[in-house]
């Protein structure tokens, strides 16, 4: 799963889960692992099947450390990056030039002044709230932001497979640091608790994700102006069969 922005939205919100994880030191060093090939292709192939014209605006909604960001931006686009860590957009902003920039924020609520192109929300970064309606003020901000005929690209896991899984516990050292982590689903939501050890310290997170199948989806972006246009099942964009794809990924027009 992947992350999030913005200027805090009240005193209550700070607990929310994904402030505690990604705002702290273990996120990126549990997923140190992750495939940035894999990444930069799928980028790759989106960027293809979109007909992105060259220096065309993007937003990368929670865009964690900006390494996609900065990958896009390596391709000829505008990019602008923004996130609810502030500890990720720190980051971020080492990797800033020209057409490339990063920004706290909240994907719930951001308000940046400008419409883009395309917006991007990447590698399981949504569904991240415990009201389903925070997803659809993420949506409604989204299509505030894009101009008109722009493209916004949802990446999703496919719910339909996670709800058939068999989760077993699974434990994981990264350097002195210890993570068992346990997933399980509860109502409606995919959850990982995931306990830390160092060698002085003990720590909990969690991660909780709500399943959202394809039809949800598309009608929570048809309901706030985003008409989908294609889907697909893969990071190699073939096609989406809810039985077996591992992925969701919706291309929607405003």
């Amino acid at each position: 799963m992947a992350t999030h922005h913005s200027a805090l939205m009240s005193d209550s919100c700070n607990n929310e889960w994904f402030r505690q994880w990604f705002g702290s030191p273990y996120y990126d060093l549990l997923y140190s692992h992750r495939d940035a090939n894999e990444a930069e292709n799928f980028l790759r192939a989106v960027i293809d099947k979109l007909e992105l014209e060259d220096g065309a605006s993007i937003l990368d909604l929670a865009c964690g450390n900006g390494r996609h960001s900065q990958f896009l931006h390596l391709q000829g686009f505008e990019v602008i990056g923004i996130d609810l860590s502030a500890d990720q957009i720190a980051k971020a902003k080492q990797k800033e030039m020209e057409g490339l920039h990063f920004m706290v924020d909240d994907m719930r609520t951001f308000h940046i002044g400008k419409k883009f192109d395309c917006i991007m929300n990447l590698f399981t970064s949504f569904g991240y709230f415990d009201q389903i309606e925070d997803n659809t003020r993420v949506l409604k901000s989204v299509r505030e932001h894009l101009t008109p005929g722009g493209l916004f690209l949802l990446d999703y896991f496919n719910a339909e497979l996670i709800k058939k899984a068999k989760f077993e516990n699974t434990s994981v050292q990264k350097e002195h640091v210890h993570f068992d982590i346990h997933k399980s689903l509860q109502n409606d939501f995919v959850i990982k608790k995931i306990n830390v050890k160092t060698r002085n310290n003990q720590f909990d997170f969690e991660e909780r994700v709500q399943l959202l199948d394809s039809g949800q989806l598309k009608n929570m972006m048809l309901d706030v102006g985003l008409t989908p246009i294609a889907i697909f099942g893969n990071y190699d964009l073939e096609n989406f069969n809810p039985a077996e794809s591992e992925r969701l990924i919706i291309i929607a027009r405003n």
